[in-house]
């Protein structure tokens, strides 16, 4: 009689866990369905909706939303600046753009035919707008550039410059390296000044 009960209860017991598992596996299921449903519905609502994928902190941008910015870079075997189209959102700030130019300046440009002329560990610490000038404070990284033969300093100078020109109309740029002012010789331009845009560097024919 007792090898009996022992019997009914660890059929009882077997069947319990049997049921356990049963009501998990079916919860795991019903969570991965829904999962894939909503996934389904998400890749839905995004279809016929075109993207660009041009902004580093902002990959994908609504047509809608988007706003185009020149960044220019050197022409190979030359000292001139062409520019490429980039895409950021219309809604960031001015110096949320000019962070974002300064980004793209660094970057390799789609066009094969161009090269960024600027030192790949450069840093943009902080930028400022005030009285119609860019004040851009870049780390040390910055005077690299004065090692540069004349052509070249001003090529890369004035890929910053024109670049940043271009987000507000009459604008100009004023360098500074670790918050500190540039002095007059440390290169062959005098960034001490503000500096204009050069529409002269810039190339106006097809490449």
């Amino acid at each position: 009689m007792k090898a009996k009960k022992t019997s009914k209860y660890k059929e009882e017991k077997f069947l319990f866990l049997l049921m356990g598992f049963i009501v998990f596996f079916l919860v795991l299921a019903g969570k991965l369905i829904y999962n894939s449903s909503l996934k389904e519905k998400k890749a839905k609502s995004l279809s016929g909706q075109t993207f660009e994928k041009h902004d580093p902190q902002n990959p994908l941008i609504p047509p809608e939303e988007a706003e185009r910015i020149k960044v220019y870079y050197v022409l190979r075997g030359t000292d001139e600046l062409v520019e490429e189209e980039k895409i950021i959102r219309k809604s960031d700030s001015l110096l949320a753009k000019g962070r974002k130019l300064a980004l793209f300046l660094k970057e390799k440009p789609e066009t094969a035919a161009l090269y960024s002329p600027l030192p790949q560990d450069l840093e943009l610490r902080s930028i400022f707008f005030y009285n119609n000038v860019f004040i851009l404070d870049f780390n040390e990284a910055f005077k690299k550039i004065f090692g540069m033969g004349a052509s070249e300093e001003a090529a890369a100078v004035y890929a910053i410059v024109n670049s940043f020109s271009s987000l507000k109309e009459g604008t100009a740029v004023k360098f500074l390296v670790n918050g500190s002012e540039i002095s007059q010789g440390e290169g062959f331009l005098d960034l001490s000044l503000n500096l204009e845009s050069l529409p002269s560097l810039i190339k106006r024919t097809g490449l």
